[in-house]
């Protein structure tokens, strides 16, 4: 080996970004001067710097608009420390209680967001129609956020209530308004529309609906002699009058229910019959009478159950049946008291058909001197 020829070595040391050692390698080789050592550091790739996060959100969950204005504006916010970025966020409406065309215009859009803009409006049409009817309602929804760390705020999702301007209904204008279930442009019952603008139906105490009912009791059942298709019943066919004083109670195939008998009899006291008693029969003189009344004495029958022997329709005494209902005995025959004419008076002369004078008047001798006046005859 010639002398300038030596061995030669290369020691490569590998570190981390923190400065560790990661890996050492010696090279050994031909000539070399000198130790040679080598450093290479190694590094993670370049990252870019994440962008700060942004909220796309409705300015309020409810908003109102009069039917006349024509137009409801809807406002869209963005919300970011950083609004120097692009945005975007779709809106749409749906019907609620209003109906697109009639009430409103259908709206679908993408709400765009410029570097530096922080609200967008977006206008609904709202048709301004002649109707009568209640305040209607349209649904708002946001969706679809869009742009550097965009998200859907809140609320997302809005509620926009068009006020009707046109109050009073106007039944038989061929229009169904606010308070109306039809309107078929008459002013006539029994078509199916009646003239207050309501549906006729069976069951709603009319006798309409075009033509097709033969009764209407204000109800839809069967049962009580006006069917729940509103046919009349059967005659015949099982009904209730409501009366509790009937036994049988029978539809007369027009419609109506009546009753037939009396429950008096069946003894049971039925007060909303005005019975009295019941005895469990329909006769009289046994103290409860075939009307289910309680006899008694005074009510001008004799009955109370044998215990009467007379009743004249009073309690009054001396008239022959006492206030027992007992027959009186007959009042006693008082006889006239008579006067026996005096004897005829022999040393008066006078005759057998003269009556006497009073002592009196004669004196005590008779001969009539006894200072009183003679009687002249």
């Amino acid at each position: 080996m010639p002398l300038d020829m030596r061995l030669f070595q290369f020691q490569i040391v590998i570190l981390t970004q923190e400065g560790r050692v990661h890996k050492r390698m010696i090279i050994i080789g031909g000539l070399c001067v000198s130790l040679i050592t080598a450093v290479i550091f190694t590094s993670r790739p370049a990252t870019s710097i994440p962008p700060l996060p942004q909220t796309l959100s409705l300015s309020a969950a409810a908003y109102s608009v009069n039917e006349p204005d024509g137009t409801a504006t809807i406002t869209v916010l963005r919300s970011s420390a950083d609004v120097n970025r692009v945005a975007n966020v779709d809106l749409t409406t749906s019907a609620g209680t209003a109906t697109a065309v009639d009430d409103y215009t259908e709206t679908v859009v993408t709400v765009h967001f410029a570097s530096g803009e922080t609200t967008q409006d977006v206008a609904i049409p709202i048709t301004d129609d002649l109707l009568k009817e209640a305040d209607e309602t349209v649904n708002i929804t946001l969706s679809n956020a869009g742009g550097g760390g965009a998200s859907l705020g809140d609320p997302a999702v809005a509620v926009l209530t068009i006020v009707n301007d046109d109050l009073n209904a106007t039944c038989g204008n061929n229009a169904v308004e606010l308070g109306e279930t039809c309107d078929d442009g008459n002013g006539l019952d029994g078509d199916g529309c009646s003239v207050t603008c309501q549906t006729e139906a069976c069951g709603d105490g009319a006798v309409n609906n075009n033509g097709t009912e033969q009764c209407d009791d204000g109800n839809a059942v069967d049962g009580d002699c006006c069917s729940a298709t509103c046919q009349f019943e059967a005659a015949g066919s099982a009904c209730d009058d409501g009366n509790v004083c009937s036994l049988t109670d029978e539809c007369d195939g027009a419609g109506l229910c009546s009753g037939n008998g009396s429950t008096c009899g069946n003894g049971f006291v039925e007060g909303a019959c005005a019975e009295q008693c019941d005895d469990g029969n329909a006769v009289n003189g046994d103290g409860c009478s075939m009307t289910c009344k309680t006899e008694i004495c005074g009510d001008g029958a004799v009955n109370n159950n044998g215990a009467e022997q007379c009743d004249d329709g009073n309690v009054t005494l001396g008239d022959g049946c006492d206030d027992n209902c007992r027959t009186e005995a007959s009042p006693a025959v008082n006889p006239q008291p008579t006067t026996e004419p005096p004897a005829a008076d022999d040393t008066t002369g006078a005759s057998n058909d003269e009556p006497a004078a009073p002592a009196d008047a004669l004196g005590s001798d008779g001969g009539g001197t006894g200072g009183c006046s003679l009687i002249a005859r």
